[in-house]
């Protein structure tokens, strides 16, 4: 969704996990296949209205997408609806919207780091070149550590710390949108371990 910067190294497809917000690789490859038709309008037709999200979209790049990996802003009760549809392997209200195969690879994870997929961080060991990344320990390590945390676990983690949990074993959907905690920032684990254990983490 925005052009790629001239300084920044090459590397082979599926070497290097790159943790970052531009350029959108899934933006740019879908308004490709869209041609005229633009990726907001798209997902608003396929995705958001039939499951009920009104989504502000707030930021775009210099050629007029939109910044998708974190410009947009969702009301909490309808952000959940999305973390739903993934529970429920792309069906909403008896409808399906996804494919079950979308799902999956939406929930797959690559050689390089399988511990995240399309967006979201999964509970699954990484080689050590990706457990070192500051994005890893800042995200998922704990939880990936956390034996309480159920191993089909997934995370979709927002800017300020908003967060989309889903643990399908559970039949459990969690979406927070909230302030950093006094200390500075969000505490996963410990949110996680008082709703599933009732206890704080050790």
């Amino acid at each position: 969704m925005c052009s790629t910067d001239p300084n920044r190294n090459s590397y082979p497809a599926g070497t290097l996990f790159d943790y970052g917000s531009a350029p959108n690789v899934f933006g740019t490859a879908l308004q490709r296949l869209l041609g005229a038709d633009k990726v907001e309008a798209y997902m608003q037709r396929r995705l958001f209205a039939p499951l009920g999200i009104e989504v502000r979209w707030g930021g775009s790049f210099d050629d007029g997408n939109p910044q998708l990996s974190g410009g947009t802003y969702v009301r909490t009760r309808q952000w959940l609806n999305l973390g739903e549809l993934v529970r429920l392997r792309g069906v909403w209200n008896g409808q399906r919207l996804v494919s079950e195969q979308g799902i999956t690879t939406l929930l797959t994870g690559t050689m390089v780091n399988p511990g995240y997929a399309f967006y979201w961080w999964l509970k699954k060991p990484v080689p050590a070149a990706v457990a070192a990344s500051p994005q890893f320990e800042r995200h998922i390590k704990e939880l990936v550590e956390a034996t309480f945390v159920p191993e089909d676990f997934a995370m979709a983690a927002g800017a300020y710390e908003q967060r989309l949990y889903v643990i399908p074993s559970l039949r459990l959907v969690i979406a927070r949108n909230g302030p950093r905690s006094a200390s500075g920032r969000f505490a996963d684990v410990e949110f996680l371990s008082r709703l599933l254990r009732g206890r704080p983490a050790s």
